[in-house]
């Protein structure tokens, strides 16, 4: 069984200075117009760049396993920082998607930052979403022939919307009795998100925000748990206590 690890950067490299942040159907990969979502408006204003109309957009992952799950509750890695909703995403690198989505990051790069875009982004100096797991985590068959990515949500201080949560016929998993059934790490999903660039004291390069995530299908917690529902039967609050004890110990000591 998979354990999720460290990862070699920092995962507060992904988080957009903004913290700005009900449809029935499954994410789509039309523009979103809302106000949670980053929109570089403005040449630079708190760290963001203004991008074209034709880079400001959203789109569609392909199915992915996701690690560092923080969608159900926020999280932050520094007690200073205001918890946020994330999740690492982890893409097989043989998806077309992977290439496509790599040339747009590259173009928004470009845009903002000017013509030696590629070449700060392959030193280092600009910070690039995609991350090659094979090099970060070579011993690790969670991350062999993938590329990860952080995509990060709103934060958990009232101003932004938290990334609405489906399962695959687009019912929503918060309303539901155990979303966590669904929603964690080693499960896989797909998601819709943006890319967008930055520039701050703490760094620059183009970062991944995240909308919305529809649950496909199952997978190896990487947390190194089951799911709740796979691990317990329902209890009726009318059964007798002492005969499941009872059960218990026979099972142990036979």
């Amino acid at each position: 069984m998979m354990t999720e690890r460290t990862s070699r950067r920092s995962r507060r490299d992904d988080v957009p200075p903004s913290r700005r942040s009900s449809r029935d159907d499954a994410p789509s990969s039309r523009r979103s117009s809302r106000d949670d979502a980053p929109t570089g408006r403005g040449s630079k204003s708190g760290g963001l760049i203004k991008m074209s109309d034709e880079l400001n957009k959203s789109l569609v992952t392909p199915k992915f396993r996701m690690s560092y799950c923080h969608l159900l509750e926020p999280w932050a890695s520094d007690p200073d920082d205001t918890p946020r909703y994330s999740v690492q995403c982890i893409v097989p690198k043989d998806d077309p998607w992977v290439k496509k989505t790599h040339k747009l990051i590259i173009a928004i790069a470009t845009e903002a930052f000017g013509e030696n875009a590629v070449k700060l982004l392959r030193s280092g100096r600009l910070k690039d979403p995609f991350r090659d797991g094979d090099d970060e985590f070579p011993d690790d068959e969670t991350y062999a022939r993938s590329i990860f990515f952080n995509a990060n949500g709103a934060f958990a201080d009232g101003k932004g919307k938290r990334p609405g949560l489906y399962d695959r016929k687009r019912r929503n998993i918060l309303e539901m009795d155990n979303p966590e059934d669904y929603i964690y790490s080693g499960a896989y999903a797909r998601a819709e998100i943006k890319f967008f660039p930055f520039d701050r004291a703490g760094g620059r390069g183009v970062a991944c925000y995240l909308f919305r995530v529809q649950w496909m299908a199952h997978g190896d917690p990487l947390s190194g748990g089951r799911p709740v529902s796979e691990v317990f039967d329902e209890i009726d609050e009318s059964d007798d206590d002492d005969a499941y004890a009872d059960d218990f110990d026979d099972e142990m000591y036979d």
